[in-house]
């Protein structure tokens, strides 16, 4: 609803205070003529009569046109009170204050003015009122009447009589109105209700039902992926290789859509947290690159990247998050560019007397028109239906890049040419910091030596746990494998472990009693949560619980490695 609707909507609902007063000043003014014709009738002549009957007959008429034309109406009528108030006064002193008729004019200018100013208009209208009886007294003179005609006694009970009815009338009639409003309000707030827990058992349910899927799907993945890793350390001929890689790419390709949907839904929600830890710019983006160097190698184009010479040092962030924004702009230029190539430049920026980190991811690609530009950060959003039949994508990758950047407090822009290119420039204000420590991590050249490391892994499906022995068989650690929680703690309680991978859904006894119980036999040996379930809110559960850590399914061979290497380097390094 727009302003002027809703002021005309008000104005409908609430009448003006002129519109209020109009009835009870035309009775007033009617009685007062009465009056004031009954007390003075001796000394009226025919001409004075008919002065008092027009004057009060044209003054309602005139207060209520005021108002109407006034381009402030509660100003104007306000000054209509202070008016009627001056008139009662000088009537006052013109009846040579007869005792009925001031007490008739004092109920009905003191009712008046509390019920349609209030008290602060109560006080200036008495005021007024009293300015009104020395007006008349100085201009007719200061007569005190103290006996009233019968007939004045009589209006000026009917007026105060016909005033009370009139306030009784408009108390009940507002009265009702409050009530009708409060009942309104009452029903909109239940419907809010409503409304509001429905919203949440939906956005409950799509949570549950994205965890579900996200489960459901990751469990399978990684008997895939899994198995793809296996097979890519064999010795395999050049084609065998070759169609090894084609299927982990489109595995990984599949599980970044999963990635994205589930991204989005913690965006959505409001989910979505970031950390803040030491990390070096350069070595992220370096790995971005080299991570999608094979994708510009295959189209014949060139992707490079360009560092300003001052960003050595470490900067304080989401190291994974600037990674993911990284990945999607530039694997979005690289989809996009045909001929030419990509740059990657990097720098530092003054940003409000501090220094920002600034990225530039500038292609030759097939560029977009100014009506797309608009929208391109929306979800689901690309050029058009032919862009996405030509090069693929659900459309999240660039909305998730958006509000990455947004939630990191940064800035995106986007300059692009229809048929020249895009620079897409980002600006995250991080702060610098030392640069991280270099932790030793797992080569894809070389596994790492488990030769001494006995690991218990509980998983329950069949065809992970080929997969998972298979991953450890070259690194020669002694693995031993359950497929349920209960087996996991016999396991446990007759031998001696370095290390537990435990999965969560099982058989017989999940995870999380399996943890339970090991950790009371030997809270030292660290747990880890080898599940699909990778929700945050499932894995700050994790944490909460004491798993010392959490590997996501599908499992990323080396990341594992990695996790475990820093768990035995700590293990060594202990007393």
């Amino acid at each position: 609803m727009t302003s002027a609707q809703y002021t005309n909507d008000t104005s409908k609902q609430k009448p003006s205070l002129g519109k209020l007063n109009y009835a009870p000043r035309i009775i007033g003014c009617v009685l007062m003529a009465v009056m004031l014709i009954g007390a003075l009738y001796n000394d009226l002549t025919l001409t004075a009569i008919c002065f008092i009957f027009l004057n009060c007959a044209l003054w309602p008429h005139l207060a209520r046109l005021h108002s109407k034309l006034a381009s402030e109406r509660m100003g104007a009528e306000y000054i209509n009170l202070y008016l009627d108030a001056l008139f009662y006064g000088i009537w006052c002193a013109a009846t040579g204050f007869q005792i009925w008729v001031v007490f008739a004019l004092l109920i009905v200018n003191s009712l008046n003015s509390l019920i349609l100013g209030g008290i602060k208009r109560y006080y200036i209208c008495s005021g007024v009122l009293l300015l009104g009886c020395i007006t008349g007294g100085l201009l007719l003179g200061f007569e005190f009447v103290d006996q009233s005609p019968l007939l004045t006694k009589i209006v000026a009970a009917v007026s105060v009589y016909l005033y009370c009815c009139n306030v009784g009338f408009f108390n009940r009639k507002y009265a009702g109105q409050i009530k009708r409003s409060r009942d309104e309000m009452r029903q909109k707030n239940e419907d809010l209700t409503e409304a509001k827990i429905k919203a949440e058992q939906a956005s409950n349910a799509k949570s549950e039902f994205l965890a579900n899927m996200s489960h459901e799907i990751r469990t399978p993945m990684n008997g895939i992926l899994g198995a793809l890793q296996v097979l890519e350390q064999e010795k395999l001929n050049s084609e065998s290789k070759h169609l090894v890689s084609k299927a982990v790419y489109s595995a990984q390709s599949l599980l970044t859509v999963i990635n994205d949907i589930l991204d989005f839904s913690k965006i959505e929600a409001h989910k979505m947290e970031l950390e803040a830890a030491p990390f070096s710019i350069h070595d992220t983006v370096e790995s971005v690159v080299s991570d999608l160097k094979g994708d510009a190698l295959k189209k014949s184009i060139s992707l490079e990247t360009q560092f300003e010479m001052a960003l050595t040092q470490g900067w304080l962030g989401d190291a994974v998050r600037v990674r993911q924004i990284l990945l999607n702009l530039i694997s979005n230029a690289i989809k996009f560019t045909e001929v030419g190539g990509v740059q990657v430049e990097v720098t530092t920026i003054q940003n409000d007397e501090k220094q920002a980190l600034h990225i530039d991811v500038i292609d030759t690609g097939i560029g977009m028109a100014q009506e797309t530009q608009d929208s391109i950060f929306e979800r689901f959003k690309q050029a058009d239906s032919s862009t996405t039949r030509k090069y693929g994508g659900t459309g999240l990758g660039l909305a998730i890049t958006a509000s990455l950047v947004r939630l990191m407090g940064g800035e995106l822009r986007l300059e692009s040419v229809e048929g020249q290119g895009t620079c897409v420039s980002v600006t995250l204000p991080l702060q610098k910091t030392a640069p991280p420590s270099v932790e030793k991590e797992a080569s894809k050249d070389k596994l790492p030596n488990f030769s001494r490391v006995k690991i218990l892994i509980a998983e329950d499906n069949e065809i992970n746990q080929i997969v998972i022995k298979k991953m450890f068989e070259k690194t020669g650690a002694q693995v031993k494998l359950v497929e349920n929680g209960r087996l996991a703690v016999q396991a446990f309680e007759a031998g001696i472990y370095d290390i537990v991978l435990m999965d969560i859904q099982m058989p017989e006894m999940d995870g999380i009693e399996a943890f339970s119980l090991i950790h009371k036999l030997d809270p030292s040996v660290p747990v880890i949560a080898l599940t699909a379930n990778v929700m945050p809110q499932d894995i700050e559960h994790y944490e909460s619980l004491g798993f010392v850590n959490h590997i996501g399914k599908p499992v990323a061979m080396y990341e594992m490695f990695n996790v475990l290497n820093e768990l035995v380097n700590q293990a060594k390094q202990m007393p």
